[in-house]
């Protein structure tokens, strides 16, 4: 029934029904931060005009000693991507819930519970359908990452359970996806005076089930392994940071390396990042990202370069590009401290033999940062 719909709706009426829906969608978490601000506000107001209430400050600090906030956070955008055919596969409004904190055991955070619920039903998504759209609108929230931590000495911390992966000075374009999960066992050791790296991490667990994002039904996985990593960081005094590492993932072994300069002096760019890798084994291949990262203003930053990935990676990495080569733009502007408009669109620069899932993409998107709010009323600072 929705591709009749979509057939028979002229583009310009369709496109327009979009944008009204995108601009309610868009009004509706606009709405919802103005309630929360006014009522934190309001409360704030009350406190202030009343007698000291020891009992409200004690409370944060009680809430604090055991839980820690680290995002807490709505979005919605407007995506349209079109294929190498070209053919648009989506032309939607989605909507994204984050919240990500930790329970602490110990005052000092020595051994602490983490988790993530995000929404998004696959490895590559964490949003979800509105019904402005083809699509059927739909709301999922699922606990995608839940691992336990322990730091037995200082600069040593083991993980275990379900957790995100480390890149690094990398970004998702050249490793996985930042909505991507992985469960097993890791080292991390923090000791730069004895062992010179800043970091070293080693990670042996296991990657898949890319349409089961819910770990409850993924925790029999963490009594196997297809997924070893072993990774070092290295900060360069002020002016680069610098990392390498070597991955296994079903027979396939892939190395990687980043670096990261600092050069404001040039005025075009704040900073230089150029990731790599390459795939040794099982589908030889190279690929890279070279991207320029600008504050043009205190609220508007920009990153801009160039994308090339190899078509044999899988789509587990960045799905803005995927695979092929692209140009990579991204801006974002601060409209307040809590709400962010973000723009962002990449084009495909050549024509393939086969077809590749984005020749175009574009997305619209405002975010609001719900946890900066709670803390500037006293929560989870």
């Amino acid at each position: 029934m929705n591709v009749i719909r979509c057939e028979v709706v002229p583009k310009e009426l369709h496109f327009r029904l979009i944008m009204i829906r995108l601009t309610y969608s868009i009004f509706r978490v606009c709405l919802l931060a103005a309630v929360w601000c006014l009522s934190l506000h309001a409360q704030n107001e009350d406190a202030t005009s009343s007698p000291p209430a020891p009992s409200v400050t004690s409370t944060t600090e009680k809430v604090g000693r055991w839980l820690e906030l680290s995002k807490f956070g709505f979005a919605a955008r407007y995506m349209h991507v079109a294929n190498s055919a070209p053919i648009t596969t989506v032309t939607q409004v989605q909507q994204r819930f984050d919240l990500t904190g930790r329970f602490k055991f110990d005052a000092r955070g020595k051994v602490t519970l983490n988790a993530w619920i995000n929404s998004g039903r696959r490895f590559t998504a964490g949003w979800d359908e509105t019904p402005a759209g083809p699509r059927r609108g739909n709301v999922n929230l699922y606990l995608k990452h839940l691992f336990l931590s322990v730091q037995p000495v200082k600069g040593v911390e083991v993980q275990y359970g379900g957790f995100d992966f480390l890149r690094g000075q990398h970004t998702e374009i050249t490793t996985y996806n930042n909505d991507g999960y992985l469960t097993g066992q890791r080292l991390i050791l923090r000791r730069p005076k004895e062992l010179f790296f800043d970091e070293i991490a080693a990670t042996y667990g296991y990657f898949g089930d890319l349409n089961l994002p819910n770990l409850n039904k993924r925790y029999h996985r963490l009594k196997q392994a297809n997924y070893h990593q072993f990774l070092v960081s290295k900060t360069l005094g002020k002016r680069a940071a610098m990392s390498f590492d070597y991955t296994f993932v079903s027979g396939a072994e892939t190395l990687r390396q980043a670096l990261k300069i600092n050069a404001k002096e040039t005025r075009i760019v704040d900073a230089v990042r150029f990731e790599n890798y390459q795939r040794v084994d099982v589908n030889r291949a190279y690929g890279f990202a070279l991207l320029g990262e600008k504050a043009v203003t205190k609220k508007l930053s920009v990153t801009y370069g160039y994308t090339q990935i190899d078509r044999a990676y899988g789509n587990v990495n960045a799905d803005k590009v995927f695979t092929g080569k692209h140009l990579y733009l991204l801006g974002s502007y601060a409209l307040t401290p809590t709400l962010t408009f973000q723009l962002y669109h990449g084009h495909l620069l050549e024509k393939p033999s086969v077809m590749l899932p984005v020749r175009t993409r574009t997305e619209i998107v405002l975010r609001y940062n719900f946890l900066k709010t709670l803390q500037e009323h006293g929560w989870f600072k």
